[in-house]
């Protein structure tokens, strides 16, 4: 690929238009795309607009400036330096365009545990929590961008788990990149229900013996995290961000419990790590579930790691069949049909589907120390009480 040849609107794209000047000269190129990335380099001041010139300068004066070249060329960034470039971008010190530029190096550079604790931290200290009068709480902490292969059912899950006596929280936002998929607060809005209710509203949700379970959206919980959410609609890679959010723990209970999930081998060490480090949960349970969500698939087995107060975690498998349940593969899914899917399993018009959410709850309660067996299930489905749950929540 010869520089020469490449219109000005595509090197800008490559440089900046979707913050992706990170990537091309961290990764490893071709000679070709050597050639012309030192090309512009070396001809940037006349090459590019004025406000890109900070990414190819070789001494950038600003200390934020700084922080993305350090970051570009693999250095760690220290506790004050992650702190200070927050604080920057949530007070709009910076432009977005440079704000994300740095969580792209970042993610390139891959995070180092003390910048992701940090990050954590960072927004922790900026998050609205509120204590809830129940005696164990499931904070489901499933990723924000939601799915965009397969039904999204931890709503029903939740109403499900709450019909047996076991309250639970979930989070998160409208819509977020990279998948930009369903997710709670896109199936709250299809069934017309309420996904912005205040802190007060949701917490009585949860104390209610009614309801057991609630949503609360960033926007209400963490509105300094959720105003950065155009910045992230134009990166390529999912930033720190999209690591921390699920960990806020903007509830908790007499006993709060952190259920999510994993993709990655590697980040399955990393999450116990984190989790662990921010000392807001009294129990982890960590799975490696559908489209790295807490959704326990159920077709196959799954890693299932639990721990206590922090102990040495207990690193195991769960499937189907440990519940008393047939692994089955559930063809041709579409997430757009979720809520008819959930409703359908929850009122066990749809068997499968029934005996899936049943697998959830009985997984999560067996961690957990809650008895309950697949025949309460079964009576809690056909006398009307799980639907009902779904049914009065979130309104």
């Amino acid at each position: 690929m010869k520089i020469q040849f490449l219109p000005t609107l595509w090197l800008l794209f490559l440089l900046i238009g979707c913050i992706e000047k990170p990537l091309v000269i961290m990764s490893k190129n071709t000679p070709e795309e050597t050639a012309g990335l030192q090309t512009v380099i070396d001809n940037h001041q006349t090459l590019l607009p004025a406000d890109l010139h900070f990414l190819l300068d070789s001494n950038p004066t600003h200390p934020f400036d700084q922080m993305i070249h350090a970051a570009m060329a693999y250095q760690p960034l220290s506790t004050s330096d992650i702190q200070s470039a927050f604080e920057q971008i949530t007070q709009q010190r910076v432009p977005d365009y440079k704000a994300a530029s740095l969580l792209e190096a970042l993610r390139l550079k891959e995070e180092s545990f003390e910048e992701n604790k940090t990050t954590h931290d960072f927004f922790r200290s900026n998050t609205l929590t509120e204590s809830v009068d129940v005696p164990v709480l499931i904070d489901m902490a499933t990723p924000y961008d939601g799915f965009n292969r397969s039904y999204f059912l931890q709503p029903f899950v939740a109403a499900l788990l709450a019909a047996v006596g076991i309250p639970t929280i979930l989070h998160g936002v409208h819509e977020v990149s990279p998948k930009k998929g369903m997710n709670t607060h896109k199936l709250l809005v299809a069934a017309g229900k309420n996904p912005l209710k205040s802190m007060a509203e949701v917490k009585a949700d949860i104390e209610s013996p009614d309801i057991g379970w609630g949503y609360i959206d960033q926007s209400v919980f963490c509105p300094a995290l959720h105003d950065l959410i155009p910045v992230r609609m134009d990166m390529v890679k999912r930033p720190v961000l999209a690591t921390i959010e699920k960990w806020l723990r903007p509830f908790s209970g007499q006993r709060t419990v952190c259920l999510t999930g994993f993709t990655h081998p590697p980040y399955k060490q990393k999450t116990i790590d984190l989790v662990h480090a921010s000392q807001a949960y009294d129990q982890l349970i960590l799975v490696r579930g559908v489209e790295g969500s807490t959704l326990l698939p159920f077709d196959r087995r799954a890693p299932f790691i639990t721990s206590s107060n922090n102990d040495t975690p207990d690193i195991s498998f769960v499937a189907p069949t440990d519940c008393g349940l047939l692994e089955s593969v559930i063809e041709n899914q579409d997430p757009h049909e979720s809520l008819a899917i959930g409703i359908a399993g929850l009122t066990g018009s749809n068997p499968l589907i029934k005996q899936w959410l049943c697998y959830q709850v009985l997984a999560i309660a067996g961690a957990i120390g809650h008895t309950v067996n697949i025949h309460d299930l079964e009576v809690v489905i056909l006398s009307g009480q799980g639907v009902r749950c779904w049914d009065d929540g979130c309104c």
